[in-house]
């Protein structure tokens, strides 16, 4: 199964196919979940933002909601492990969790995609079929695939930052010189509207044959 999962998303470049093939692999090979998302963490504010969501048998158009536990997704980012709760409405974890209860869920994995120290995101999975509930050894399939899926949205990422990278240093060439355009995108020089007011002294002199001269002279 990790073999074939490795197959489905190992050459996918672009990230939304990347996200979407890892829920393609995961519905297929887990077929008692209910609903599925890949979630990432929004640096600007620190919330888990979901980025794919899917949910079986779902109607066109349907609005698909989200429901997980913070406490649930905090432990697995600070133990880095996968979390199985084979009893959602019965687990203290999800004391607070009222959602929980409202969607009916039984049973949920969370696993933590990290590469490295890297922290990405996570894949949550839930069901709502008591007799279907998740298992030990679920939880471990799941834990493999996400370590395959964070290698695989990591290179995703990485192809998108060049390719934003590249556009981005395109376009400054058009109005800036190549070394000026490097400085901007390092960050050693910022560029701001409005830009700075400087004091400066500007002196001009003519020399006689400088032209002359200057012909015989490095730049």
């Amino acid at each position: 199964i990790l073999y074939k999962v490795s197959e489905d998303i190992g050459t996918v470049l672009n990230l939304d196919e990347v996200l979407e093939k890892i829920m393609d692999s995961i519905f297929e090979v887990f077929p008692q979940a209910d609903r599925g998302f890949v979630m990432f963490e929004d640096p600007a504010t620190s919330e888990m933002v979901p980025k794919v969501i899917r949910k079986r048998n779902s109607k066109p158009g349907e609005q698909i909601k989200v429901s997980v536990s913070k406490t649930i997704i905090q432990t697995a980012f600070k133990e880095k492990k996968s979390i199985l709760s084979s009893d959602a409405m019965g687990d203290d974890r999800f004391a607070e969790g009222l959602s929980i209860v409202n969607f009916g869920i039984r049973s949920m994995m969370c696993s933590p995609l990290f590469v490295g120290e890297e922290k990405l995101g996570v894949i949550h999975l839930d069901t709502q079929d008591q007799s279907k509930r998740f298992t030990p050894d679920d939880l471990s399939l799941l834990q493999g695939i996400g370590r395959q899926a964070a290698i695989s949205i990591k290179n995703a990422k990485l192809v998108a930052d060049i390719a934003a990278e590249a556009q981005k240093r395109n376009s400054l060439q058009r109005f800036l010189s190549p070394d000026i355009a490097d400085r901007v995108l390092s960050g050693e020089i910022e560029l701001k509207l409005g830009g700075d007011a400087k004091f400066g002294t500007v002196f001009f002199s003519d020399i006689i044959g400088f032209t002359r001269m200057a012909s015989i002279l490095p730049p």
